[in-house]
């Protein structure tokens, strides 16, 4: 189950989740089954640390927190093996006492140095292509893969780039970058595919003809190519990314300069 904590955008408690659920699972579970469930925004709250400033923190809604402990139940005896037996954050069973013992003998053998790292801001800045590509070799589930990458989408990122250079006038410049963040997507898309079986169903899938599909996934191009490609641009248009959820920087900033 989900942790306690503070609600998410929706405001909702976590004791309200297993009413909600009892009358909504049919259709979230057919969501997530056919790929069309798309995470919410995620809530920003800001934290005093002991030593001045503040830490940000972003709490996704309950039912987000559900599916992503789900995954995590799921996802981690897969990858728990591959762990360091030196590695004791944030795993189970292991903790910060335990660690503690396991450096004791380093200890009495007269070892004096001590190396301590701090990866400042890692998880908002850890290249999702190289995490999703790590994922592929051991998650064959594609509707897996999708819901992982709707959760990593770069919308948070997007949003806050928008609004502090809500006052450019530089239009172009903007409509570049959206189409260079979406052809980068849709390239994601084309790695995590594969054979070129799998591309071909996607690609019919999203209403191209069999012998078109074909064709574009026996072209022996790499994805960067392929994800600039006029199938691909078809098969996933900006609409598409809409739906999805992804952040337009062009549309955003059309929407500040409204209210302005």
């Amino acid at each position: 189950m989900c942790n306690k904590g503070a609600a998410g955008v929706e405001g909702m408690p976590v004791e309200d989740l297993k009413p909600w659920l009892m009358l909504r699972w049919p259709t979230l579970r057919a969501a997530l089954l056919d790929g069309s469930y798309i995470p919410s925004a995620i809530r920003k709250l800001e934290i005093p640390k002991p030593n001045g400033g503040v830490r940000t923190l972003g709490i996704p809604t309950v039912l987000d927190r559900l599916i992503q402990q789900a995954l995590l139940q799921i996802l981690q005896p897969i990858f728990e093996p591959g762990f360091s037996d030196s590695s004791f954050g944030f795993r189970p069973g292991r903790n910060a006492w335990q660690a503690v013992q396991t450096a004791k003998p380093y200890i009495v053998e007269g070892r004096r140095w001590v190396v301590d790292l701090d990866l400042a801001q890692f998880f908002d800045r850890v290249s999702h292509d190289i995490l999703m590509s790590r994922l592929t070799r051991r998650i064959e589930d594609e509707r897996i893969l999708k819901l992982i990458t709707t959760i990593l989408l770069l919308t948070p990122v997007l949003r806050g780039w928008v609004s502090y250079y809500r006052l450019t006038e530089v239009r172009g410049v903007l409509e570049d970058l959206d189409g260079w963040i979406r052809r980068k997507l849709r390239g994601i898309l084309w790695r995590q595919w594969k054979r070129p079986f799998t591309r071909a169903r996607m690609l019919q899938s999203k209403g191209l003809a069999e012998e078109r599909a074909w064709r574009s996934a026996t072209n022996q191009r790499g994805p960067w190519w392929n994800a600039g490609a006029s199938h691909m641009n078809e098969a996933f248009p900006k609409r598409w990314f809409d739906l999805l959820g992804l952040v337009s920087l062009q549309d955003t900033l059309r929407r500040f300069q409204r209210v302005q």
